[in-house]
């Protein structure tokens, strides 16, 4: 974007910081009556617009103007509070004073970004929400705008109220829309050498968990980008939520039809809530798209509300909506390594949806697209101290297409099949001159379709209509290249169960060939982790599994999942350091690599032992395009030239990540501390955490190096304040041999470290300094199935990086999975241990003790078929905050509610699901961090409440268990 067409504007912050305890509440109320209507609206100082010259073709242009919108006051029925977990005000609704019957006219100045393409609207002072996205050939906004503001009943319980504005907000620090949807946020806009970008930010305080979102309109692009960045500037971790809600409403009506799709790629969902009885209830799992014979994806077929998440995790990398009445849709797409959350809501459909006199007069309607940084409302993110996590989202409309079957953030592409026809439909985010395009038939990679067309945003691209026999959606592989032969987009189906394919024959075999895999080279990177890319020739499609030697991991990817490295690429990434195993399904071979620590690992299986010099993958009857990017494998690369050389380097021996059952502790001569292995507890999962204390030491540095890898991490005590003034936490941790320095005290424990096990470990004074001492580790509990929760799901995979818990390294820990949409299944039952070796929850640290200033009361509810008891309420010194944990005998994810008790109408309510914390027990879920006070529990449907006190630094456990 050229300068001279747009005039440069920086803007401070519309309201102070709150820096000082006198300026608090008084900068509360400022910043909610402007943003609520009790002042007379802030006024942006927009520059005024000078008559310049047209910018160039294509290139982004900045503007400013209004929008006045009716509003219904809410201003003489709002108070002012600050959660102290997070230090982040929000504005109670009180419904009591609120007189729906007024409308007044408020004017809010906008940021407009335009191309050729798309013009692009941020309103900084209701939330610095995205308001408005016109995509120029339809005319037509993507995003929901309501005609009037008016408070609904939903949003975080505590703040009672939020605003359907429509277009896209920030939630944080809370689910249901966060706190800060409708206050003005501060904004700057940048010239850049491609485009225009508006950043808007929360605060500047250092005392609170801080939002900046990057909204980017680059030149000659159909989409635009947001670009989230959380901080914690603090000197402590915080457990927080961010969810990200798009409002949605494609097409001319500003209302969804009964028509419109979603589009989902999963096979599985967790239902949030529904008031539809042909659904289970919350948190159960639900099939995708069709559960009990319904076709969910169509909004038509439901009759009440729905909100559901991706299972177990966000996965594929995209989520979609396509109003087919309208023909028009939109497309999010993002990295799923880094953001874990995937959901839509609707209200319904039919004479039983929600009324949308709920939220705006009239008739309009939406649905809600979000994307969070956890899997689910009930999970959170940890943010390190003086950490930040930052990714990027690409959004785009789509139009022409009829339906939407697949995107990526290049392209989307709609397959429409009937018994004896199909046809292929396309919609570009930018111009691809001189495009190939190619319809493949996967099992035998025959070519059913090629074309070469030019590609540009808003005209798609339809191929006529194919006469192909026999040819059902899990046979079919879609192609898309840019004149260098750069791959646009790879797509095969991967829905529903599908039986594996049987190989047809390569025009190149011969009849004694066979398929061998082979190591291309390794490459090392900096982090932790390492990276497993692999090629397998022409099958695009293929499922292939990998699984750790001793085969107590293993997950499955498909070919063709990773299109930037080539047609028939695939990754599987995070991956710690070992040995695995690689078979690709159906071609009766497998191949096992050692995987150094922090290396990718390039992997070639391809027919006929002959050695080819270049292993670029093709496709069969097309040219052959290079995979881009910087790792393409060359045959400079190979390591050695020598078949026989090769063949003997990775048939070798090679140690492997099983850890051996022994633990040696090894001490300096002259160290007055030992070690010891204090228990181990199984957990469900492959990660592993090492918990540890040194008596009595705060803010005393401890290294934790593996022994048979480069990797090593270095945590201080006191940064698990939860579990001891003197404790601290490595996880999540691949499973091997670690060696535990603490070298203020010149101690040393060597220790093996099982998968699945959270091993706790104490550094304590020694009777008299010994050399070397050999310990047996607690024996690991003895574990028995539940008779009515029997393992069925497959164990999750490693996670990406070990680091220290309180680390202020700002990269995230993201559950490893194929980079295909393929994930494992969220586990669907729990090893339940022998009492004689149950972890117990309330040991948070040996140094814990009985608070007699402490009292838990309970008030259970009578009931025949359970009851409650709470052994323990303890206090851990020198921590501020409280934990409450909760176990429910014999159920997983049980939801528990707690709910402050306090004399306000509307206290503050949050739920918790059992099973989610292990390591205390099979049934265990955690409150925390809680400001000192009274809290009711109730599990849902169990007709059982207890109300608990928890003082400063209490740690109180409640368990409910059937008489």
């Amino acid at each position: 974007m050229k300068t001279k067409y747009r005039q440069r504007f920086w803007l401070n912050r519309l309201h102070p910081s709150l820096k000082a305890p006198f300026f608090i509440v008084g900068a509360i109320l400022v910043i909610a009556a402007a943003a609520y209507g009790a002042l007379t609206p802030l006024r942006l100082p927009y520059p005024a617009q000078a008559a310049v010259a047209p910018p160039a073709a294509g290139q982004t242009t900045v503007s400013y103007t209004t929008i006045t919108i009716p509003t219904h006051p809410v201003d003489q029925a709002l108070s002012y509070l600050v959660n102290p977990t997070y230090n982040i005000p929000y504005a109670r609704l009180d419904r009591s004073k609120y007189d729906g019957g007024k409308l007044v006219n408020r004017t809010f100045n906008l940021i407009v970004l335009e191309n050729d393409y798309l013009k692009l609207s941020v309103m900084p002072e209701l939330g610095g929400r995205i308001y408005q996205a016109f995509f120029k050939p339809t005319g037509h906004n993507i995003f929901y705008q309501n005609p009037v503001l008016k408070p609904s009943p939903w949003g975080p319980p505590e703040m009672g109220w939020w605003l359907a504005a429509g277009g896209m907000e920030w939630g944080l620090p809370v689910e249901e829309h966060g706190y800060e949807w409708g206050i003005p946020w501060s904004y700057k806009v940048t010239d850049l050498a491609d485009g225009a970008m508006v950043e808007v930010w929360d605060s500047t305080a250092p005392d609170r968990l801080r939002a900046k979102v990057a909204i980017t309109l680059p030149d000659d692009a159909a989409y635009f980008q947001v670009a989230p960045t959380l901080e914690n500037p603090t000197n402590q971790p915080i457990d927080y939520k961010f969810w990200l809600n798009a409002m949605l409403a494609p097409g001319s009506a500003n209302q969804v039809s009964p028509y419109l799709r979603i589009i989902m790629p999963t096979n599985e969902v967790t239902v949030h809530s529904t008031g539809d009885g042909r659904l289970p209830g919350a948190w159960s799992a639900a099939g995708w798209p069709v559960h009990n014979s319904v076709d969910w994806s169509l909004l038509g077929n439901w009759r009440e509300w729905y909100g559901f998440f991706q299972r177990p995790r966000a996965a594929g990398d995209f989520q979609a909506i396509y109003d087919e009445a309208y023909d028009e849709g939109v497309v999010r797409t993002y990295d799923s390594r880094i953001v874990q959350g995937a959901k839509f809501f609707a209200f319904g459909s039919g004479t039983k949806a929600i009324s949308p006199d709920l939220y705006t007069d009239g008739n309009s309607s939406y649905v809600e697209m979000h994307g969070g940084v956890a899997p689910t409302f009930a999970d959170t993110r940890r943010l390190e101290a003086h950490a930040s996590i930052s990714w990027q989202e690409r959004w785009y409309p789509v139009a022409g297409l009829g339906s939407l079957t697949w995107a990526n953030d290049r392209l989307a592409l709609r397959l429409e099949d009937t018994a004896e026809q199909t046809r292929l439909r396309l919609a570009v985010t930018r111009t691809a001159p001189e495009a190939r395009i190619l319809l493949l038939r996967r099992t035998s990679n025959e070519v059913l379709y090629d074309a070469r067309a030019t590609l540009q945003p808003g005209q798609p691209f339809a191929s006529p209509w194919l006469t192909l026999p026999n040819l059902n959606p899990a046979d079919m592989a879609v192609v898309v290249y840019d004149s260098s032969g750069a791959v646009l987009g790879a797509y095969q189906y991967q829905g529903g169960s599908m039986a594996t394919p049987t190989p047809g024959p390569s025009p190149t075999s011969t009849p004694g060939s066979a398929w061998q895999g082979r190591l291309l080279r390794t490459i090392p990177i900096q982090g932790w982790s390492s990276i497993v890319r692999i090629w397998v020739r022409n099958k695009i499609g293929l499922p292939v599994t990998i699984a750790v030697e001793n085969g107590s991991w293993r997950t499955v990817g498909y070919v063709g999942s990773k299109p930037e490295y080539g047609v028939d690429a695939l990754e599987f990434a995070p991956l710690a350091a070992g040995v695995y195993l690689i078979t690709p399904q159906g071609l009766n071979t497998s191949f096992r690599v050692n995987v150094p620590a922090s290396s990718i690992v390039e992997v070639l299986f391809e027919e006929n032992q002959t050695i080819t010099p270049t292993p670029s993958p093709t496709v069969t009857a097309s040219p052959t395009p290079g995979p881009s990017g910087t790792a393409t494998p060359t045959a400079s690369a190979t390591p050695t030239a020598s078949p026989t050389a090769s063949a003997t380097a990775t048939a070798s021996p090679t140690a492997t990540a099983t850890p051996t059952r022994t633990a040696t502790p090894t001490l300096t001569p002259v160290s007055a501390w030992a070690g010891r292995i204090r228990r181990t507890v199984r957990i469900a999962g492959w990660s592993s955490i090492a918990r540890i204390w040194v008596s009595g030491q705060r803010q005393v540095p401890v290294t934790l190096a593996a022994v048979n890898w480069n990797w090593r991490a270095t945590s201080l005590t006191g940064s698990k304040p939860e579990y001891g003034p003197d404790a601290l936490e490595f996880a999540p941790l691949a499973p091997g041999r670690y060696s535990l320095t603490v070298p203020s005290l010149s101690a040393r424990f060597d220790f093996d470290l099982p998968a699945s096990t959270i091993a706790e470990i104490v550094i304590e004074p020694a009777s008299s300094p010994i050399a070397t001492a050999t310990l047996t580790p607690t024996p690991t509990p003895s574990f028995t199935p539940t008779p009515t929760h029997t393992p069925t799901a497959t164990p999750l995979p490693p996670t990406l990086t070990a680091t220290p818990t309180s680390s202020s390294t700002p990269e995230p820990s993201l559950t490893p999975m194929p980079t295909s949409s393929s994930t494992p299944p969220e586990p669907t039952s729990t090893l339940t241990p022998t009492p004689i070796s149950s972890p117990d929850p309330s040991e948070p640290t040996p140094a814990a003790t009985e608070s007699p200033t402490v009292t838990a009361t309970s008030t259970p509810t009578p009931t025949p078929g359970w009851r409650v008891r709470i052994p323990t309420n303890i206090t851990v010194p020198g921590n501020w905050f409280a934990v409450i944990r909760v176990s429910v005998e014999g159920l997983v994810r049980q939801p528990v509610r707690m709910t402050i008790v306090t004399n306000d109408p509307n206290p503050y309510q949050t739920t918790c699901l059992t099973g989610t914390k292990p390591e205390y027990g099979p049934y265990f879920c955690e409150f925390a961090p809680l400001i000192p006070g009274q809290y009711r529990l109730a599990p849902d449907g169990l007709d059982i409440s207890t109300t608990v006190e928890v003082g400063r630094g209490g740690v109180a456990v409640v368990i409910f268990e059937r008489n």
